[in-house]
């Protein structure tokens, strides 16, 4: 069967009545469940944090053998006035 573009409609009259407004919106308004906040075991939050203190002061007093990062330019680094000036190249 052939349909020609006359043979179609110009408008769709859709009512009110055809949509099921109270299944569109329970679909939007579902509740999401509450969050339990969880616990931390007080044992394990009072190591973790002994563990760090320790390695802070072993850091911090330079006991830890520890190869912290290095920059690859020495910016702090002053210059000698006694190094003789670099010489130029000719080109």
């Amino acid at each position: 069967m052939v349909l020609s573009i006359a043979a179609l409609p110009d408008t769709i009259e859709v009512s009110v009545a055809d949509v099921n407004v109270a299944t569109a919106t329970e679909a939007v308004k579902k509740e999401k469940p509450v969050r339990v906040a969880k616990k931390h075991d007080p044992k394990l939050v009072t190591a973790a944090r002994e563990l760090r203190d320790r390695w802070l002061d072993a850091v911090n007093t330079g006991t830890a053998n520890v190869a912290l990062p290095v920059g690859k330019y020495d910016v702090c680094r002053e210059l000698d006035a006694t190094q003789p000036a670099m010489k130029r190249l000719v080109a």
